[in-house]
């Protein structure tokens, strides 16, 4: 949007407004991310960044998380495309509109690119679609406002309104009467609760975020997230990682009473040994497609959760 602010202004005083309204926000998150994360993004976004090594991921049939290197295809790509043609065509007969619209899109264009070639995870949550949703929508609207005739635009709104409401009765009622099967934290959480296990320090191999927002209990996330790039730092240039997570522990003042291990499918791959007494763990580092700093960790007594009740 600076962009068209810019191009659209001729006075001194006009483009200096724009650039102040501009970096003023940019500025303040990027200084609260310093002084919060020490990074100027935060830690989730500092580890699941591969830039500049490329790391596509491919096409992925996920339902409604549908993907094509990780971006989703519903809430990703299909208002990207819907963007790029109201750009293409609003170019040609409304020039106002294209100049607010295509500084959005060149944004759209950097966010597909970034998350499909340099970020690690899918980016499958999602509320990280709300720009993309928006823009699309908005896009779509000034398409059809200059495209549309004057008496067709109704019947568009109420059938475009209809599908909407159809789609989203329709994903409501299959949330409903769909039987979901219990996550891993789930059932940890409910294995905590039977053995009225609180006001302990565990450290959570993945998940941590229900488990410490539903039970009484100090939680430490291996994946890091939770963390700050000072730490992260010490961490991942230890040794071994996960001696240096029970350190950093220690320090604060708050010893891991307890290791869950659950599917270890986010940012850190990990697994109980054989042996069944040695925790082995894969962390990610930034700028790095896959796991490859190894730590290991010594168990105490292990026991296993049930997974059905």
């Amino acid at each position: 949007m600076l962009g068209a602010l810019w191009l659209r202004t001729c006075d001194r005083r006009s483009r200096a407004v724009a650039v102040v309204a501009f970096a003023v926000p940019v500025g303040l998150y990027v200084v609260t991310n310093l002084a919060w994360f020490g990074a100027a993004v935060p830690v989730s976004g500092l580890l699941k960044s591969t830039f500049p090594v490329p790391c596509p991921t491919g096409w992925r049939m996920t339902g409604v998380n549908t993907s094509i290197s990780g971006f989703n295809v519903v809430f990703g790509w299909i208002p990207l495309t819907l963007t790029l043609a109201a750009c293409w065509r609003l170019r040609v007969v409304a020039p106002t509109a294209y100049a607010q619209l295509w500084p959005l899109a060149v944004g759209l264009v950097a966010q597909t690119v970034y998350v499909g070639l340099f970020t690690h995870h899918p980016d499958s949550w999602l509320w990280h679609y709300v720009v993309p949703v928006t823009v699309g929508a908005w896009a779509t609207a000034l398409l059809i406002d200059h495209e549309l005739p004057q008496r067709m635009r109704p019947r568009v709104a109420t059938a475009v309104m209809a599908l909407a409401l159809m789609g989203a009765g329709g994903y409501a009622v299959r949330a409903c009467i769909r039987s979901l099967p219990r996550s891993d934290s789930q059932i940890v959480v409910d294995w905590l609760r039977a053995q009225d296990i609180r006001d302990a320090t565990l450290l959570v191999s993945d998940g941590p975020g229900e488990i410490a927002f539903v039970t009484a209990n100090r939680i430490i996330g291996l994946d890091l997230l939770t963390t700050n790039a000072t730490v992260v730092q010490q961490v991942l240039g230890a040794a071994n990682p996960l001696q240096q997570v029970l350190q950093q522990a220690k320090m604060c003042g708050r010893s891991v009473d307890y290791v869950v291990v659950t599917t270890g499918t986010w940012l850190t791959a990990t697994r109980v040994a054989s042996d069944g007494q040695t925790l082995q763990a894969r962390f990610l580092s930034p700028g790095a497609c896959r796991q490859h700093k190894v730590g290991q960790l010594q168990l105490g007594a292990c026991r296993s959760i049930p997974t059905r009740s």
